[in-house]
């Protein structure tokens, strides 16, 4: 069977989608399923060959879960993306990821894409 891939955008891909595709990966090994998690930011240093290697990433990916409805439009446009091949998260980017904000954002993402996870994968 062929693994799943999804990728998660944020603006700079320090905080959110960071930690989204790390929570993914942990659910995923725990629940033992053949999925793959990974992470880019919206807002890179520019260059072609940036640009490039990001739109083949998600041209791979089954799913793309952009973190607000912003990210998602700016992705759609940036790289083409089919409408329903995106998820929005509705988090926004309000967390600092070191001491408790992390906690805070990987207990949150956690219960998130637990209830969602099997559902995703299917």
């Amino acid at each position: 069977m062929k693994y799943r891939k999804y990728t998660f955008i944020c603006n700079y891909g320090r905080n959110r989608s960071f930690y989204a595709a790390r929570v993914t990966r942990e659910l995923a090994q725990e629940r033992n399923l053949d999925l793959k998690a990974d992470f880019i930011w919206l807002y890179p240093e520019e260059s072609e060959a940036c640009e490039k290697r990001e739109a083949k990433r998600l041209k791979e990916s089954n799913k793309i879960f952009v973190m607000t409805s912003e990210i998602g439009k700016t992705a759609r446009e940036r790289y083409h993306i089919p409408k329903k091949k995106i998820v929005c998260l509705n988090i926004e980017d309000d967390y600092d990821c070191d001491g408790l904000a992390g906690e805070t954002m990987t207990r949150m993402l956690k219960e998130l894409l637990r209830k969602k996870l099997d559902k995703w994968v299917r």
